[in-house]
């Protein structure tokens, strides 16, 4: 990446964190070696392998409308005895991809793809990850199959987890999946999947948080023109929740395997991080029971979180939950996913730009070629696994950091055009210098103490108030926005 094309405040996020702007020359010089496209040598001698040749199945591509790496596609039908098949198709990024090489020693350092608000920093040269290993549209790719078969109420009677070729036949965008969500045959029996393996997610206590993500809308020359709320669309929860039972069926694959491998864990969240969210919930009248000696279940959370529903305070109340957890991480080791109420859980979906997924298709490759992983790679597995999860955990803080303050920046740039303007907001922390508010738009900003008008000293903020605020400042390299209190609610008039 040129940094020439980088504006100068996004520069200052990639350079303040050390981010990985450019590839280094070996690994480029490799990545222009590759196949552009699968010639027809290169099928015939993956199916004298073993491949499987899947490309008369019609599978479809669900992604944002300006995804470029697309590594995963989605299949099912409905068989004659009425059970129900889903194939999950992600694309074999570890059959290019070999271990130590310089692409591989490269993506091990970036752990990830770091999305900025106007660009990204991918894991893979492109040639990789919009290219050879992108599930494009009528192209033939290689790919890594985890097929299911489904009984009537969603539950996973068995799988095959197998290298395939696919050719895509539909790219869809979230928005158009909606559109023809009721009128497309494959996607209403997609739609009726998610739908069952919902309900059994939320029978074992798997909690949802339901929090929207902000999108900062540019204009071509990186300026914020608009701030959108993004998420929760019924296309985006069939694709996660197809995504989740591959997920949890490679994880129970591995482990009945009893082979070395990467875990995805979420640990019990604390009981003094517990007992400080119930004074906060108390005032919404929720409340979390802890018992002495007693271990805190998943659905004693999830039943928090859905008593929130359709409040005003619905978005903050889940984000004060989920800052109460845990972070996720990787694990060599095996353990449980808290958030998911699950003890199998890794990831096998995004290879293009997470390692760890990269790692689980090497081994699965390694166990389908093989049969059974030999002493020499099974101790090999043992030796580099912790490192690579630490580290992996690492570069996944990294990249949410960065994506957050791309993200706030561009925020703050925007809202810099309204300082002087009123706004309705919630409040959504309280401290001994002040108050912090969120707008309607998800913009964050403080009201300090010295902005609380004399006539309003003795109100005292509680998380979930709504006030009107006036915009004071947008700093815009701190990413901060400072707000005057204008109106507090009613029923706390002083």
């Amino acid at each position: 990446m040129d940094d020439k094309k980088i504006p100068k405040k996004i520069n200052s996020v990639i350079r303040d964190l050390d981010l990985p702007a450019k590839f280094d020359p070996g690994v480029l010089k490799q990545a222009k070696k590759l196949p552009k496209e699968l010639s027809e040598s290169m099928i015939q001698a993956e199916i004298s392998r073993g491949r499987k040749d899947l490309r008369s199945k019609k599978i479809v591509t669900i992604d944002g409308a300006d995804a470029k790496d697309l590594d995963d596609g989605v299949f099912a039908e409905r068989r004659a005895d009425g059970k129900i098949s889903l194939g999950v198709y992600i694309a074999d990024v570890s059959f290019y991809v070999k271990e130590n090489s310089p692409i591989d020693r490269c993506a091990r350092d970036r752990g990830t793809s770091i999305y900025l608000v106007d660009k990204v920093l991918p894991m893979l040269p492109i040639e990789l990850s919009n290219g050879i290993c992108s599930l494009n549209e009528g192209v033939d790719r290689f790919a890594m199959a985890c097929e299911m078969t489904l009984d009537s109420t969603g539950k996973i009677l068995r799988h095959r987890i197998f290298p395939a070729l696919i050719r895509v036949e539909r790219r869809l965008t979230y928005d158009l999946a909606n559109q023809i969500l009721d009128s497309d045959p494959l996607l209403k029996l997609l739609k009726e999947i998610r739908d069952l393996r919902l309900e059994i997610r939320r029978a074992r206590g798997s909690i949802e948080f339901e929090l929207p993500d902000i999108k900062v809308v540019l204009d071509r020359k990186n300026r914020p023109v608009e701030l959108k709320k993004i998420g929760g669309s019924i296309s985006e929860s069939i694709i996660e929740e197809c995504m989740l039972a591959a997920n949890e069926t490679v994880a129970r694959h591995l482990a009945k395997k009893h082979v070395p491998s990467l875990y995805r864990i979420h640990g019990e969240p604390s009981r003094d991080k517990l007992l400080d969210l119930n004074h906060i919930l108390a005032r919404f009248n929720l409340y979390i029971p802890l018992k002495s000696g007693e271990e805190i279940h998943p659905s004693e959370i999830r039943r928090v979180v859905e008593g929130s529903k359709k409040r005003p305070e619905e978005k903050l109340i889940h984000m004060m939950t989920l800052r109460s957890m845990q972070q996720a991480r990787y694990s060599s080791e095996r353990d449980l996913h808290f958030g998911l109420a699950t003890d199998f859980y890794t990831h096998f979906t995004s290879p293009i730009r997470r390692y760890p997924d990269l790692i689980v298709h090497r081994i699965l490759r390694e166990i389908s070629e093989q049969k059974k992983l030999p002493i020499k790679r099974r101790e090999h597995y043992q030796k580099i696994l912790p490192k690579i999860a630490d580290h992996s955990s690492e570069t996944e803080r990294r990249a949410a950091m960065a994506e957050r303050i791309s993200v706030n920046l561009k925020v703050t740039e925007f809202m810099s055009k309204f300082i002087g303007k009123k706004f309705q907001a919630i409040v959504s922390g309280v401290m001994n210098f002040g108050f912090f508010v969120e707008l309607e738009n998800l913009a964050e900003g403080l009201v300090h103490a010295s902005e609380i008008p004399r006539k309003f000293w003795d109100y005292q903020p509680q998380i979930g108030d709504h006030v009107e605020v006036l915009l004071l400042r947008a700093d815009i390299p701190q990413r901060h926005l400072d707000f005057r209190l204008m109106e507090i609610p009613k029923s706390k008039s002083v």
